[in-house]
């Protein structure tokens, strides 16, 4: 009998993108060595079902429903309710595997508005493992990874189960494989760098506030006069906004939609200008300097503790003209102080170097086999 590991995650533009991507760095590492996956979603953009279902997984929705709660602070981003959607998750396990006549050895849930009851149900069916980094509610499960810098064990001890073990840190970051790989050409170039000559704006699949046009004046309006590399998903819904502005730009500005090549594209870059979320690991690994903006509440710890690891500069919130005007000035200053940027890029290579995948496979796999 074969055996297969289950996801419950979900991706859209109210929870962004970020969950689906990291379940997919971990199931495709699954899938290598040879298990079968499963993605169970409530929301999901068509793009990410895409690259699902071309990962070689396996994908049922579950449905929507009228009803909700609020248990947890994001609890309106479930669509449902907790105990809806344990039900639901459950019969379609139970289903899953007796119509492909495989054998659940693990169930994965990264999401926000699901916590201990949710788990509690699950957990009878396979191995649980948990991916969060709020640290807002309990659960109940055999792993729980938190890649937030600075998180120690005692901030989780009363919100996990005794035999819980904590993987901690962004030595447990869920990074694909190419940042790794990537990471010994991108550390060496960024030791000769001499001048900004690229500066890359990647602020998240989904962008829906349009974070990256106000990044785009603000650009605009500085001394830079050198390349700029704007990546964002194709469910961004302020496209149109986003090429009418580029086409108007004096700078050389150039839009990248759903790149596959994100590793190269933030080693070619001199200074990232960026959203303090998942992608923080994947700049990290490659010592790719950056100006982190906080575009969502739940990245408010990654970019204060960067910060203060000096390893990115953690501008905030970027809301009006005067938020424009101070990354106008932030921008000038680094541009015109490449030592500033060698100093980050240091400092930021330590905090990660892109294995975390291997560390979290290893860990777990240990253990399943030994149940």
């Amino acid at each position: 009998m074969a055996k297969y590991i289950a996801f419950r995650a979900d991706g859209s533009v109210d929870t962004g993108i970020g969950h689906i991507k990291r379940c997919l760095s971990l199931a495709q590492k699954f899938m290598r060595e040879g298990f079968q996956v499963l993605f169970i979603s409530r929301s999901l953009t068509p793009e990410l079902e895409a690259e699902i279902k071309t990962s070689g997984a396996d994908y049922i929705r579950i449905p929507t429903t009228s009803e909700r709660e609020n248990r947890y602070f994001h609890s309106a981003w479930l669509n449902g309710t907790e105990s809806d959607d344990a039900s639901l998750s459950r019969e379609i396990l139970v289903k899953y595997g007796c119509e492909s006549n495989n054998e659940l050895s693990l169930i994965v849930v990264d999401h926000y508005a699901l916590g201990k009851p949710w788990e509690t149900e699950l957990n009878s069916l396979a191995p649980l493992l948990v991916i969060d980094d709020l640290c807002d509610r309990s659960h109940h499960c055999n792993w729980l990874i938190d890649q937030t810098i600075g998180r120690q064990k005692g901030d989780y001890l009363a919100l996990v189960n005794s035999d819980c073990q904590l993987l901690l840190g962004p030595q447990f970051s869920l990074l694909r494989d190419e940042f790794s790989q990537w990471r010994p050409k991108s550390l060496t170039r960024r030791k000769d760098i001499q001048h900004v000559n690229n500066i890359l704006v990647t602020l998240g699949g989904v962008d829906k506030n349009n974070k990256s046009l106000m990044t785009l004046s603000a650009l605009e309006k500085s001394h830079y006069s050198g390349k700029i590399t704007l990546i964002v998903g194709s469910g961004n819904p302020n496209l149109y906004s986003l090429e009418d502005a580029i086409s108007k730009s004096l700078n050389k500005i150039r839009l990248v939609i759903n790149s596959d090549k994100m590793s190269e594209e933030m080693t070619d870059a001199d200074l990232c200008i960026g959203a303090a979320g998942t992608t923080s690991w994947e700049r990290c690994a490659l010592g790719l300097p950056t100006i982190n903006l906080v575009i969502a509440k739940n990245q408010e710890t990654i970019a204060e503790n960067l910060s203060q690891a000096g390893a990115a500069i953690n501008f905030g919130l970027l809301e009006n003209e005067d938020d424009i005007l101070r990354l106008k000035n932030l921008i000038d200053h680094l541009i015109s102080d490449v030592a500033i940027l060698k100093k980050l890029s240091e400092a930021s290579s330590q905090v990660c170097d892109g294995t975390g995948l291997h560390r979290i496979y290893s860990t777990v796999n240990e253990k399943l086999c030994l149940m």
